[in-house]
């Protein structure tokens, strides 16, 4: 995925802050903080998520809530027995253990609105088909970003969502990101999406280097497949 620190080093892109909504357990902090990255911002609907975050990374902001669109909205929440997978979307099925809840809403406009951020910062957005109602919910927040990952799922396999890759798009155009690389999962269900507010050739250069990143990992691949093979041999 393109939250690798390797990867993320290599083309260039070295955030001094990020801010990750949808945090789950905080599983991307090794990467950050390999990184460099001097603040975190985790941002999480689940209070046993949230609770988690707190207890194993102490030194990071840890910010509770469900984000969208506007502030001081109630809406069902669905915890499900993967906390991965929780979601303001309604499930195709009720897996045994999905529990409903009723949440108030914030918005990153809101929450970070008085916020000092070292630059460059970073957007990690993985919020399972909310990422539409998320971003119109941060039009001046979004002024502060440099870069912004969205993880984007074309059709889930566990629940109904709203949002398409093109409004998201739209939605990050005029605000001057563009599209840049991406990777899709070992699953093939999801990808990661790059947008960045660079010129055509940063991105150039980003998305040449990405390559090279991924010829040097075949290669790498093929020499150790060699090798085995030249043992096996032996």
């Amino acid at each position: 995925m393109i939250r690798n620190h390797r990867l993320m080093r290599f083309m260039g892109i070295t955030p001094k802050t990020v801010v990750h909504v949808g945090s789950h357990h905080g599983q991307d902090n090794a990467q950050y903080e390999l990184l460099g990255i001097d603040s975190i911002y985790w941002c999480e609907a689940d209070p046993v998520c949230a609770s988690q975050i707190r207890l194993r990374y102490p030194k990071s902001y840890v910010v509770e809530g469900v984000f969208w669109s506007e502030a001081n909205k109630s809406l069902d929440f669905w915890l499900m027995p993967n906390r991965a997978h929780n979601s303001l979307f309604e499930p195709k099925s009720l897996a045994e253990g999905t529990q409903r809840i009723q949440v108030k809403t914030t918005t990153l406009d809101y929450e970070f609105h008085d916020l000092i951020i070292r630059n460059p910062t970073l957007l990690v957005l993985d919020v399972q088909g909310a990422e539409l109602e998320v971003l119109q919910g941060a039009n001046k927040f979004l002024s502060k970003i440099n870069f912004l990952i969205c993880e984007i799922t074309d059709e889930s396999t566990i629940s109904t969502f709203s949002v398409t890759r093109r409004e998201i798009e739209e939605l990050l155009t005029p605000l001057g990101f563009k599209k840049s690389i991406s990777r899709r999962s070992h699953s093939g269900e999801y990808y990661d999406q790059l947008f960045v507010r660079l010129g055509k050739k940063e991105r150039l250069r980003i998305r040449l280097f990405d390559i090279l990143y991924q010829g040097v990992r075949v290669l790498r691949f093929l020499r150790l497949k060699l090798e085995k093979l030249f043992k096996y041999a032996q």
